[in-house]
């Protein structure tokens, strides 16, 4: 009885193996005389842009300067080149979900996707975008090298491109000209100097008893990446980094290094780093509502005149200075206050890489090349509220007549240092910037919240196998 159900177990499973390799015969024979689908034609003619006929270029993106932007440009691409172009805009928080779910499906439904520097290596080591050198002839055809290095290292990996800079996060220094005249105090260009014009400028202006004006303000609040990121300017500053092996580091560590991917917070560069913000906010050279601001917030404060000094992005100079800015006043910008003898600031931002499951990836690397791989195009996009990444335009003597930042901005961007491009860094700021925000309160020490921050960091670089 058993044999004879052992043999019908047999049987039963070799007739749908047999059905099983049937089908998949004929799968595999109707996918082999399949014809592979058919390349648009790609005419090239010298000084002229190549044609991508029928061809579709589908760019995933929340709305922003930089997306209208590219809709001025978007109808004079298409004639040039034949490809049609879908700009999908999507909130902000819902962008990382879109772009994660077609990755990880493989469904394709974008060609083009936003990228952070922090998952430039993530999504290049799972495959899900391309290197861009695979398609030009050589990085000329970008003109790369006019691109900032400290822009352009952030998505590069293992010696290949991965994405071109759609904008670059830096700061600078936001002054109410009107303001400093009057009061006689000048520029800053180191932060002792900063520390002692901002001091000046703290009065009680209702006679009240108690300071209600402050010569600056800073956003110092915890949850949004603002303290953190604060605490980087001057860490930076100090030549601090925050793990050995870290990319555009003051202290490099290769991979046979004990240090390597090691947490270096414990540091005494990043404890001296953290307790001079400190100080600077207990002695109200910031106003002392920043612990509570956003950058918004932050922003908003100077623009209605309530401090002289502002600390801020690049990205937030057209709303300070542009047409529509709602500051009252001549606003000027400069770098950043130096520090210890340095002038440094972190950077970030976005940029676009092609998908590897792209139908037309060609098409693809078109539109980025169109749009920002080249200067011509890039002095356009400017012209229409994109923030540039390059020098030859910030640099530009015309177009710093009209957009009075790009000088400040250009010498910033000379000196920045990336924040840490590993996707698990946006897990780690979650859990610092509470103790960070600890000691503001007073309920801390510094060298007690950069303990908890370097065994937090150790952790979560252990968990993700980045420590041998």
């Amino acid at each position: 009885m058993e044999a004879k159900m052992a043999r019908g177990k047999f049987f039963a499973v070799l007739c749908v193996s047999l059905l099983m390799f049937s089908v998949s015969s004929f799968l595999m024979a109707g996918k082999k005389d399949a014809p592979e689908k058919e390349k648009p034609a790609v005419e090239v003619k010298e000084g002229e842009w190549p044609r991508y006929p029928g061809a579709k270029v589908n760019f995933l993106w929340y709305p922003s300067p930089e997306m209208e932007a590219i809709k001025k440009l978007l109808p004079e691409f298409e004639e040039l080149t034949g490809i049609e172009v879908t700009l999908s805009e999507l909130p902000h928080e819902d962008v990382f979900k879109k772009r994660m779910m077609d990755a990880v499906s493989g469904a394709g439904e974008f060609d083009i996707y936003p990228l952070q520097p922090s998952v430039t290596r993530n999504f290049a080591d799972s495959g899900y975008i391309l290197p861009l050198d695979d398609f030009w002839s050589s990085p000329a055809e970008v003109e790369y090298d006019d691109i900032f290095e400290g822009v352009r290292t952030m998505y590069e990996y293992k010696g290949k491109v991965y994405g071109l800079s759609l904008y670059p996060d830096v700061l600078m220094l936001f002054y109410n000209k009107k303001m400093m005249d009057d009061a006689g105090q000048p520029i800053p260009d180191t932060f002792e100097e900063f520390e002692k014009v901002s001091k000046s400028f703290m009065k009680d202006t209702d006679g009240d008893g108690k300071i209600d004006q402050w010569g600056s303000v800073l956003n110092l609040k915890g949850g949004d990446w603002s303290l953190m990121l604060n605490f980087a300017l001057f860490m930076y500053m100090n030549n601090g980094d925050w793990f050995g092996g870290q990319i555009g580091a003051d202290n490099p560590v290769s991979a046979g290094d004990p240090m390597y991917m090691h947490a270096m917070l414990d540091d005494k560069k990043a404890i001296e780093a953290y307790s001079y913000l400190v100080k600077l906010y207990k002695d109200q050279v910031f106003m002392p509502g920043s612990i509570t601001f956003s950058f918004f917030e932050a922003m908003e404060t100077f623009a209605i005149g309530k401090v002289p000094t502002y600390i801020g992005f690049a990205d937030q100079a057209p709303m300070i200075l542009g047409p529509d800015s709602l500051v009252k006043g001549d606003v000027r910008v400069a770098p950043v206050p130096t520090w210890k003898g340095v002038r440094r600031s972190f950077t970030g931002g976005w940029g676009a890489s092609i998908s590897s499951k792209s139908e037309d990836p060609e098409a693809a690397y078109t539109f980025l090349r169109y749009f920002y791989g080249n200067v011509e195009n890039q002095k356009k996009l400017s012209k229409f509220g994109q923030t540039p990444s390059r020098a030859s335009i910030l640099f530009d003597p015309e177009l710093q007549k009209e957009f009075v930042w790009y000088e400040g901005m250009g010498e910033m961007l000379n000196y920045v240092k990336p924040i840490p491009i590993i996707p698990e860094f946006e897990e780690y700021v979650t859990g610092l910037e509470p103790f960070l925000t600890e000691v503001l309160l007073g309920r801390m020490t510094v060298e007690e919240s950069m303990m908890q921050s370097n065994k937090l960091l150790d952790d979560i670089l252990i968990r993700a196998g980045y420590q041998k």
